[in-house]
């Protein structure tokens, strides 16, 4: 600063004045009216350079990959991330207008039965979904209960029906009685055997609980069942939603999706995967122009100049009231106005 400062001081004469008219220009120029009629200039002239551009030779495609992981990892993992998650999550629970709009304000009916029915025509992702599962004795035992009391609620609700015919109880629990005396024979006779058919029981049951999900799966009438359950959510609002989850779990789940993401941020697989993603923009968009690119990316010069003309001059304004820009500026353009250059064009 003491350097500055003797700069400064040095500093006379025509060069000095050359210094002050310079300031005052540019003060001027970023000031009220002249910085709106400044910034739609200068969006013209940029893009007009801008034009003449093209993306994949002014930009190199390793330093955008090396910028990116490095973004990934500072943003990704940031305690300023994590906190906007649970406060987003807690403001989306709150908000006034899910009171206001419908969900099918919100999400349009036609996206909704082309996704289902893209989701219900992909075979080869059911057929290999359940085949995985067979490899799965814990996934077997519970299919094995599922049907089980598929066929036990079955069982019940035709008893309750034939108990009203005379005799028909009797019946039932004289069946019930002679199978129940026949698996603990079967248990003590057989021991291991009837373990080894109880497990290949289980992957059968297992095998015909995917064969019927695979056959729902394909039944025409599935995709009006999904269309019907999604009409009657459709004309509620999207307050509705909030009796699946409470504010709490809704922020549970959303801090347990970040750490889902943020856990695999960091591995070689998750930076192949981005760098991926920079090839097939680069391949795409490469050999556009940089102005070309804007309209791609849906921004337009009029909508570029009036966002800068809605943002710039508040901040702008408040610089110059604390008086820093004006500093700023002036240490700026000193050591030009103080070079032998200007000296010897001014005769000092």
């Amino acid at each position: 600063m003491a350097g500055k400062k003797a700069g400064r001081a040095e500093l006379t004469g025509k060069a000095a004045a050359l210094l002050e008219a310079q300031v005052e220009y540019l003060l001027a120029e970023l000031s009220g009216e002249r910085l709106v009629e400044l910034l739609e200039r200068d969006v013209l002239d940029l893009l007009d350079i801008a034009d003449a551009l093209v993306l994949a030779e002014v930009v190199d495609v390793e330093q955008v990959k090396r910028t990116a992981h490095t973004l990934v990892e500072r943003i990704g993992g940031s305690s300023a991330v994590e906190t906007m998650v649970t406060a987003l999550s807690d403001a989306l629970y709150d908000l006034g207008a899910s009171d206001e709009y419908d969900l099918a304000d919100v999400v349009d009916r036609a996206a909704v039965s082309a996704l289902i029915a893209r989701l219900l025509g992909m075979r080869t992702l059911h057929d290999r979904a359940m085949e995985r599962m067979t490899e799965s004795p814990l996934a077997a035992t519970i299919a094995t209960k599922f049907v089980g009391q598929i066929v036990a609620d079955f069982v019940a609700q035709n008893r309750q029906s034939a108990e009203k015919i005379p005799g028909a109880a009797s019946l039932f629990s004289l069946g019930q009685s002679v199978a129940s005396r026949a698996k603990s024979v079967s248990d003590r006779a057989l021991g291991g055997f009837v373990d080894g058919a109880t497990e290949r029981g289980a992957q059968m049951a297992l095998k015909r609980t995917n064969n019927a999900i695979r056959e729902l799966l394909r039944d025409p009438q599935m995709h009006a069942a999904a269309m019907e359950l999604w009409d009657l959510h459709a004309d509620e609002p999207v307050s509705g939603l909030r009796t699946y989850l409470s504010k709490k779990e809704l922020r549970e789940l959303a801090l347990l999706i970040h750490a889902l993401v943020i856990s695999g941020r960091d591995g070689d697989y998750a930076h192949e995967v981005l760098d991926a993603g920079i090839d097939a923009f680069f391949a795409e968009y490469g050999g556009y122009s940089l102005a070309a690119l804007l309209p791609e990316l849906g921004l337009t010069p009029d909508q570029l100049t009036a966002d800068l003309q809605a943002f710039a001059p508040p901040i702008v304004g408040a610089a110059l009231a604390t008086g820093k820009l004006e500093a700023l500026l002036r240490s700026r353009l000193e050591p030009f106005f103080a070079s032998p250059a200007v000296a010897a064009i001014v005769g000092e």
